[in-house]
């Protein structure tokens, strides 16, 4: 075997290949924050950007340009127009931008043929471990091979049972957060997109976040030894208690280096400065996190609506209502104009769904993304 087949080789080695750990929750409930956790860790590599590959799949699979295709297929490209979006790796000592698709070429320099190949292989599973494997011969904290893989994407909840069964060594970690926190961040940032929130946005997001609890809680039904949940609040109260949970779970040493929140190589800040005011101090959780004032975005009718249809997850999770959550001060603010409720049939269709039971909601909402998967 020549030089440069031997370096393009790639070994199969499923069996020696490290665990697959999935991070899941629903939109804005601190899956970024708890994942840069584990940055810093010896033991842990960490996927630079949420792939959102298999939530991908079905959209992108036959996308015709192979170098597109690829980059879509991992969630990093915008449309053709612009550039696309470049993250920064970890060489050595040296920090360049590198996208998924330069990063690949580097560490597994493929001809165009043998990338048309891989790409259309058809095998999400196949081409997933591919991907991660390209990942830890690049990104690497020395010379030695991680003893987990870390990969983020809201929504694995809704396709781990289909995973374990792929990687039988598999696990996900959930991370859920209070219903009004997650809701309010989700529709403030809507909001700052220019568009008018109304009722039927609420309810469409409550049905969204009920749905994503009812998965996690059927895979941690199906497959106890393989889930672990944890809420976002006892995180932030307690970070070293609940992160050696999180390492017993994982089977990894515990590390001084999961106290601080990182990317790579420097500590986590969140996008926005309002958002920085109350986001983690040099990596480091803080208090304010848990501070929402509701009442800037939400109305009196639209935390009512908050409260009614999560009442059952909240009373499992071990939440209060809406209000509850809110200090003094924030309850004297004045509260949010009033929003229109929006498109009759989009309310009537969100308020049937949240009628239905959450676990025969999020059944079918996984079964198609499985059957997609299979397309």
């Amino acid at each position: 075997m020549d030089e440069r087949s031997a370096r393009t080789a790639v070994p199969d080695r499923e069996d020696s290949e490290p665990p697959l750990v999935f991070i899941g929750g629903h939109a804005r409930s601190g899956t970024t924050f708890f994942c840069s956790l584990f940055e810093g860790h010896p033991s842990v590599l960490v996927a630079p950007k949420e792939t959102q590959f298999f939530a991908n799949w079905s959209k992108f699979s036959h996308e015709r340009d192979v170098r597109q295709r690829f980059l879509r297929l991992v969630g990093h490209a915008w449309d053709g127009r612009k550039k696309v979006r470049v993250d920064r790796v970890e060489r050595g000592a040296n920090w360049r931008p590198l996208t998924y698709y330069r990063l690949i070429e580097e560490a597994h320099p493929l001809c165009e043929r043998d990338l048309l190949t891989f790409v259309e292989s058809q095998d999400p599973v196949g081409m997933f471990r591919e991907l991660i494997r390209l990942l830890e011969r690049t990104i690497r904290h020395g010379d030695r091979a991680p003893r987990v893989v870390v990969e983020k994407s809201p929504g694995n909840e809704f396709y781990f049972e289909w995973l374990r069964g792929r990687f039988p060594n598999c696990k996900m970690l959930y991370i859920v957060r209070h219903p009004a926190h997650s809701l309010h961040s989700i529709l403030k940032k809507r909001r700052k997109h220019g568009r008018e929130l109304t009722d039927a946005d609420v309810l469409g997001t409550i049905l969204s976040w009920r749905m994503s609890v009812a998965a996690a809680e059927i895979c941690a039904r199906c497959l106890p030894d393989a889930v672990q949940h944890l809420r976002f609040e006892d995180l932030i109260r307690d970070l070293p208690g609940t992160m050696a949970r999180m390492c017993a779970f994982l089977d990894i040493p515990y590390d001084r280096s999961l106290e601080r929140a990182s990317h790579l190589g420097q500590p986590w800040r969140p996008s926005t400065h309002e958002e920085e005011r109350r986001g983690p101090q040099d990596g480091r959780p803080n208090p304010a996190m848990l501070e929402k004032n509701l009442q800037d975005i939400l109305t009196s009718r639209q935390l009512d609506l908050i409260d009614r249809f999560t009442r059952s997850e909240r009373e499992v999770l071990g939440y209060p209502s809406a209000r509850e959550t809110m200090s003094a001060a924030d309850r004297q603010l004045p509260e949010a104009q009033g929003a229109a409720r929006g498109p009759l049939l989009s309310r009537l269709k969100a308020r049937l769904l949240l009628s239905a039971p959450p676990s025969l909601t999020a059944r079918l909402v996984a079964g198609r993304n499985v059957a997609r998967l299979r397309c």
